[in-house]
């Protein structure tokens, strides 16, 4: 059985795993609110510039960040480089 080495995303401050519950206290309350209404489209908009990936699949992975938001527990690791870049891109443009 192999290792494999999956990005986790950290808090560089002090070098901590960032938690699920964490990077939702970190997102402003404007994507919280496109995120209940379901506006993957305005999302998109705002951050398709900092992304990687085709369109449809950029806009798949903003869903599937706006379900973990509200499923996932436990430390945010993703292996997706698509979803990596979607999840930094979300960062830099609605944190907190």
């Amino acid at each position: 059985m192999g290792l494999e080495f999956i990005p986790t995303l950290v808090c560089t401050v002090d070098y901590e795993a960032i938690r699920w519950d964490n990077l939702r206290e970190l997102l402003s309350d404007e994507f919280q609110e496109l995120a209940e209404k379901d506006e993957i489209e305005t999302i998109y908009a705002k951050i398709k510039d900092n992304c990687e990936g085709e369109p449809d699949e950029i806009k798949k992975r903003i869903r599937d960040f706006i379900g973990d938001l509200n499923q996932a527990d436990g430390v945010v690791a993703i292996y997706d480089k698509t979803y990596q870049s979607v999840v930094e891109a979300i960062l830099i443009a609605y944190k907190v």
